[in-house]
């Protein structure tokens, strides 16, 4: 039985040292896939409550309860489409939210600066996610 969890979001291993470097989608395997279910199941993006994929029991495989997390994390963060691809879109999401957390948890007077900026990052990010859907769209 666990006891004494804290509740409070903490920057976990999984948040700072995830590389994503390609995308991923159902039926993806490798330690990236692993490494997004650990994030997802620490930020409160909970792959399962228990067995294969909850915290602790995370997998190398991209399933649908993976691709369930990804959706609900991307509509958390305004991502479009929310179809659970974790495209590059929401790569430079993940970066922007992690970087925010590693800065907020390291500094004291540039707090708030550097949430801003990682705010604004984001919603830049989501203007140009959305442009380039709506170009994508319009070429076809």
């Amino acid at each position: 039985m666990l006891t004494g969890i804290i509740s409070a979001p903490q920057i976990t291993q999984a948040e700072t040292a995830c590389q994503f470097t390609r995308n991923m989608e159902l039926g993806d395997v490798g330690e990236d896939v692993r490494c997004l279910q650990e994030y997802l199941n620490n930020s409160g993006f909970t792959i399962a409550q228990s067995g294969v994929g909850s915290p602790g029991r995370e997998t190398n495989q991209f399933q649908l309860l993976t691709q369930d997390a990804v959706i609900a994390w991307q509509k958390k963060h305004g991502l479009t489409p929310p179809i659970g691809y974790f495209g590059n879109g929401s790569r430079e999401t993940y970066i922007a939210l992690t970087t925010k957390l590693t800065s907020s948890s390291t500094t004291s007077s540039t707090d708030g600066a550097a949430a801003k900026l990682a705010e604004q990052v984001v919603a830049l990010q989501k203007q140009l996610q959305l442009a380039k859907d709506i170009f994508f769209l319009i070429g076809e």
